[in-house]
């Protein structure tokens, strides 16, 4: 099986103001976030957190837009399972209609052994441009006059390929 892969991109930054989300990450907090939501329907456990942005192209060459952005006011992985242990924001930016496509396929019919996985996305000359315009592009937007009161040091890029 051929698949689109999508290539996901996320900045984490330090905010110098106490307006994240890190309060809400401690156990009991978490646990009255939870009860909120059971017994009112009301407050943070009502969302995922990740806010859309817009939609930009990484290149004045192309008519139809290939850039999704995200902001979430708390620094962490997708999957929750880590956070940044102070006051910080992240930007997601997801590549749309990327150059490259990747496979999946059965190596046995063995259904206990994992299945192969080939991830093209860095093979493609377009997709790298496009890599490093995201990174370039999310840095200058990060640094814009409207940050400048929020803004502390950025923390880390990371990434993650998906698709399958």
């Amino acid at each position: 099986m051929t698949n689109r892969e999508e290539f996901d991109y996320s900045m984490q930054i330090a905010c110098i103001q106490p307006v994240s989300y890190y309060p809400a990450t401690t156990p009991l907090v978490r646990l009255g976030i939870g009860l909120n939501w059971l017994w009112e329907r009301k407050g943070v456990g009502g969302t995922n957190l990740f806010e859309p942005i817009g939609f930009v192209t990484t290149r004045a060459s192309i008519k139809q837009r290939n850039l999704q952005y995200h902001f979430m006011a708390l620094a962490g992985d997708y999957n929750g399972e880590s956070k940044r242990d102070l006051h910080a924001y992240q930007t997601m930016m997801s590549m749309m209609l990327p150059e490259s496509w990747g496979s999946l396929w059965l190596k046995s019919s063995d259904p206990t052994l994992p299945f192969a996985i080939q991830l093209n996305f860095l093979s493609n000359k377009q997709n790298r441009r496009n890599s490093i315009n995201v990174v370039q592009m999310t840095r200058c937007a990060m640094s814009m006059p409207a940050f400048n009161n929020f803004h502390g040091e950025e923390l880390a890029v990371k990434y993650r390929l998906t698709g399958f």
